[in-house]
């Protein structure tokens, strides 16, 4: 969650639950397939929905980027969010080695695993080992540090050069694989070269901020995606121009499915089975492969073996999202909570270095996204009528309180008001649920002329925009106000919980008056002018 420049709440993008899923189901299918537990004809090309992971990384980390939040907040979330799952994940992926497979695993290659710095090693059996898709966690955390510094200059630049920025990093790797062949194996897992994927997340979330929509509709944008999956596992492609190709195509589909939460058009977002499947994809992605290790131990093999995998890895992600990740993650945060945000303190007058911080704001947040202040609440992420009334300061941090109306049960936050943050009551049924995010091949070297033409004809086509309508048709009720809790909200804006009341039934009982603050993007580009 986090406030539009605009100063309306955002609405939560559940469509993206949906996307994160399918996309650990392709990878499990991929996998059973070059495990040889089942032959799945078309399926050599479902490694590319690691790409639709770090697309959506940064599509989701860019949209629900709190203002003003340290650097040390930040962090804090992130590492709270991947390292339980990932160490208890990687204990057990040692376990399989050690017993099931029989393999045995060097002290470096395991610390290297269990730091996720393996994704920088040219060693593949360093790469891969223990437990094989840690590597895209790699990826992550790297791409976790970056991300405080490509915001903040992304935010500095013109729309037009975003698009630019973003298409050069693309191609980048694309040349490299081109002119060096060799390097493709290390193209795959680098870092570097998987970076412009979760960059141009980034821009396209900034861009559906600003207004943008995709000429092509959602549907449509799937059905090429899986044509050109599935045409790739026909024809010959080259898989980093592969890989460009559909970043290409998995942006744009990012920002029609945002587009769709947001009118209010995809219902099949808030099925509890979609937001399960959801919350549970992180943990799924971890667990499956070693699911498949042990299966490929037992004599089942055919369509029952695809039955049993993906039954197996439901469960035990189900274990691990429940026993392990919710309850790890709630802990870390209470024992190392953020600092409050200063978005209303008065900057020094010159900061360190004699250079005066950036938009009046301290530097430890100028890398964030800006509060816009309005009168009273009116940059608050809260429904009218959902704090009790006289409950904020009417005139800065100073100004005492008046009693407030109503008896629902409150628990300490600070939201935004024209004077900065200010300590208030906030109803505990706007607390944030319990959050998630998401998140080997060997390929060829090969090129096929034909097919990576057609590939990035049909990516120039699809990636082309439109501007978004003044005013969505119908938009949907947002996180109800849960941005203003205590406690730091679910940064990845993909949270499972149980249904709650709507916020005009919970508007009714506390006697206040119906919500009618909905979130739309600003009617031209929100580039704030330089301090």
């Amino acid at each position: 969650m986090g406030t539009a420049h605009g100063g309306d709440r955002l609405p939560v993008l559940w469509s993206l639950n949906g996307l994160r899923a399918a996309g650990a189901l392709l990878v499990m299918l991929y996998h059973v397939n070059s495990w040889n537990l089942q032959v799945i004809r078309g399926s050599s090309a479902f490694y590319t929905g690691v790409g639709l992971f770090f697309v959506l990384s940064g599509f989701v980390l860019t949209w629900t980027a709190q203002p003003g939040t340290t650097l040390g907040a930040f962090y804090t979330r992130r590492l709270a969010r991947i390292l339980p799952n990932h160490l208890t994940a990687f204990a057990i992926g040692l376990a399989v080695t050690v017993l099931v497979v029989g393999a045995t695993v060097d002290p470096a290659t395991v610390l290297s695993g269990m730091f996720l710095v393996q994704a920088w090693s040219p060693d593949g059996q360093v790469v891969f080992a223990v437990n094989g898709v840690a590597w895209s966690l790699s990826c992550e955390i790297a791409f976790y540090a970056a991300f405080p510094a490509l915001l903040w200059a992304l935010r500095r630049m013109q729309p037009r050069t975003r698009v630019l920025v973003a298409g050069a990093a693309l191609a980048a790797p694309v040349a490299v694989a081109l002119v060096w062949p060799s390097l493709i194996p290390l193209l795959f897992h680098l870092p570097p070269a998987r970076l412009p994927e979760f960059l141009l997340g980034m821009v396209t979330a900034l861009a559906v901020r600003e207004g943008w929509r995709p000429r092509v509709p959602a549907w449509a944008l799937l059905a090429v995606l899986a044509a050109c999956v599935l045409g790739a596992a026909a024809v010959d492609v080259h898989p980093t121009v592969l890989t460009a190709v559909l970043a290409a195509i998995f942006a744009p589909l990012a920002a029609g499915c945002a587009w769709g939460d947001i009118d209010g058009r995809n219902r099949w977002a808030l099925h509890p089975a979609v937001k399960l499947g959801g919350a549970l994809s992180f943990s799924f992605y971890l667990l499956h492969e070693l699911v498949i290790k042990v299966v490929v131990a037992t004599p089942v093999r055919g369509p029952a073996a695809i039955s049993v995998v993906l039954v197996v890895s439901a469960g035990l992600a189900f274990l691990l999202w429940r026993g392990v990740e919710l309850p790890a993650r709630a802990r870390i945060l209470a024992a190392v909570p953020a600092p409050a945000p200063r978005l209303g303190a008065a900057p020094p007058a010159h900061a360190p270095g004699g250079r005066r911080a950036r938009h009046s704001r301290p530097r430890e947040v100028a890398w964030s996204f800006p509060l816009t202040p309005g009168a009273g609440l009116a940059a608050v992420a809260v429904p009218a009528g959902s704090v009790p009334a006289g409950s904020v300061p009417a005139s800065g941090p100073g100004a005492g309180p008046a009693p407030g109306r109503g008896t629902t049960a409150t628990t300490p936050g600070y939201v935004a008001t024209a004077h900065g943050l200010a300590l208030t009551d906030v109803p505990r049924a706007l607390e944030p649920a319990p959050a998630h995010a998401a998140i080997a091949a060997g390929p060829s070297a090969a090129e096929g002329a034909v097919g990576t033409a057609a590939l990035v004809a049909v990516a120039a086509v699809v990636a082309a925009g439109r501007p978004a309508a003044e005013h969505a048709d119908e938009a949907v009720r947002s996180r109800d106000a849960r941005a203003v809790a205590g406690r730091p909200p679910a940064d990845d804006g993909a949270a499972w919980a149980a249904p709650e009341p709507p916020a005009r039934q919970r508007a009714a009982a506390d006697g206040a008056p119906t919500p009618g603050a909905r979130w739309h993007p600003p009617a031209g580009p929100s580039r704030r002018p330089r301090a």
